[in-house]
């Protein structure tokens, strides 16, 4: 709990910066057997979403679309 709140506050000063690092890093996670990586992975995700361009975060969530 104590990084994905550090991670909030990282994601609002460096923005749009920590779109790439959280996206590499939730794929091998969200799928592992370990239920601590499965749940870092989606913390991640939402600790970082009020810090990047709204556009930018739903490019990479929903890239289809």
């Amino acid at each position: 709990m104590a990084c994905g709140c550090c991670l909030v506050k990282v994601s609002l000063i460096l923005r749009n910066e920590i779109v790439q690092p959280v996206v590499a890093f939730v794929p091998p996670n969200i799928t592992n057997e370990n239920w601590k990586n499965r749940y870092a992975a989606l913390m991640s995700l939402g600790a970082i979403a009020d810090g990047p361009d709204k556009a930018k975060f739903a490019e990479i969530l929903m890239p289809s679309i």
